[in-house]
């Protein structure tokens, strides 16, 4: 069984937020409930809000893959909405803002809602808005840099792979990329960077030589690639069996492909399919 790609990402997000914020006690966040409770109604949202600022030119070219996919993501042709639930497409278009572009809605800013630790979204809404309006909310300094930090983790990285990890055979391809940017990504915040990665490399189910496979159904991977994972797998001989049990993470390098992933396991999935080696 495999696990869930929702809850694998929360678990990167939440090691993320632990990393900067520490732990939390009580069912809910005090931070959020006070913003929500007092501070909210002293924000004058057609006042301005700040966006993140992005000086260095890797994470500029990165920020602008990031807008043309969340746009691509929030306009599906032919459907009204291609999320699920208001929240998705909130935090979708919070980033936008963020990032400095207006969403095709224009800039909306909803009234905070739940807190509750059981409900992982108020880690992505709720800093969002408290670093947006941080200068009328008065917060500190240091209050400050922990919620750009993790502002630019969610707007740069990982709402857009949330936003995809309902399609599982795009799955080896996004977690891939993932680990690779966050690897990137060390040299300018080691600590968010570092904390994501841990949390991530815990949770390799689609890495693994039985899954990677998966990609070879997927729009994301071209076709070049497609061709080097099929010549890879047909250079593997296929076992008489396949061992059950929990199957092995890979260990990533810089220089990893999803090709490099491939192996005799890989064939479990045509196996399980019934499908025969012509």
């Amino acid at each position: 069984m495999l696990a869930c790609r929702h809850h694998v990402f929360e678990r990167v997000l939440c090691a993320v937020h632990k990393q900067l914020f520490g732990d939390t006690s009580g069912p809910e966040n005090t931070e959020f409930t006070n913003f929500r409770d007092s501070i909210w109604k002293t924000i004058v949202t057609e006042n301005g809000f700040r966006t993140l600022q992005l000086r260095d030119r890797v994470l500029q070219t990165r920020k602008e893959e990031v807008i043309d996919s969340i746009k691509q993501i929030l306009t599906v042709p032919g459907r009204k909405n291609s999320l699920p639930r208001d929240d998705y497409r909130e935090c979708a278009e919070l980033m936008l803002m963020l990032l400095g572009t207006t969403p095709v809605r224009g800039a909306h800013w909803l009234k905070p809602g739940a807190t509750h630790h059981a409900r992982w979204m108020p880690s992505i809404l709720y800093p969002a808005k408290m670093f947006a309006f941080h200068t009328q909310a008065g917060y500190d300094r240091d209050m400050v840099e922990k919620l750009e930090a993790l502002c630019k983790f969610n707007a740069l990285f990982y709402i857009e792979k949330w936003l995809r990890s309902s399609v599982g055979v795009d799955a080896p391809f996004n977690d891939l990329q993932l680990w690779h940017s966050l690897n990137d990504y060390r040299r300018y915040d080691s600590a968010v960077a570092d904390a994501a990665i841990t949390a991530l490399e815990r949770h390799l189910w689609y890495l693994t030589e039985e899954c990677v496979v998966f990609s070879l159904f997927s729009n994301r991977v071209d076709d070049a690639e497609r061709q080097q994972i099929v010549r890879q797998l047909q250079g593997n001989a296929r076992p008489a069996t396949f061992e059950r049990g929990q199957p092995m993470f890979p260990i990533l390098t810089p220089r990893t492909k999803l090709v490099h992933l491939i192996g005799q396991k890989s064939w479990f999935l045509f196996e399980s399919l019934g499908v025969g080696t012509q």
